[in-house]
């Protein structure tokens, strides 16, 4: 008798515990329909609109020294301002004009940053569209021709040739 009435309770319990579906939850929480501007490609293109989509919710928990951290230790990077993010570096962080070529772009497009979870492409697109065109403080509405500072020091063309590769004309 004993036997006859475990068997119901323990065939409820198994029951209950079944996994409940709850909503749907996504990975990437920076889908186009979640309303931010950058991946919609409606920001402006300028260092505030690298800071607020991408530097301040994915970088500065790392790269900022009013959050007490500016990493790496032996060359740190400060992502606070327009300013402490142009600082020259040991190892240059960008070089203007040039994405392939600056350490900014090769870390996120390689997806070594950030460490918790690799960007949308659309972000990391917009770094290089940013870096590409100067890397400007200010919404700008074409592309430079020139970067003032170019601080590339060798004399080949080969630069020219791997900068081809992104859409110089779209913003």
């Amino acid at each position: 008798m004993r036997t006859v009435l475990l068997f119901p309770i323990a065939l409820l319990l198994l029951i209950a515990c079944k996994p409940q579906k709850g909503p749907l939850e996504f990975k990437d929480s920076t889908l186009p329909f979640e309303g931010n501007a950058l991946i919609q490609g409606k920001a402006p293109l300028s260092f505030k609109s690298l800071h607020e989509f991408i530097l301040k919710p994915k970088c500065l928990s790392c790269h900022s020294e009013l959050l007490g951290r500016a990493e790496p230790e032996f060359d740190p990077i400060n992502f606070d301002t327009y300013e402490t993010t142009m600082e020259k570096k040991f190892i240059p962080l960008l070089i203007k004009g040039h994405p392939k070529k600056s350490r900014l772009w090769e870390e996120v497009d390689n997806g070594n940053m950030p460490i918790k979870e690799r960007l949308h492409q659309k972000e990391i697109d917009f770094i290089a569209k940013w870096i590409r065109a100067c890397a400007p403080n200010e919404e700008i509405t074409e592309l430079p021709k020139n970067c003032e500072e170019d601080d590339d020091d060798d004399d080949d063309d080969f630069d020219d040739d791997i900068e081809d590769d992104f859409d110089n004309d779209e913003f």
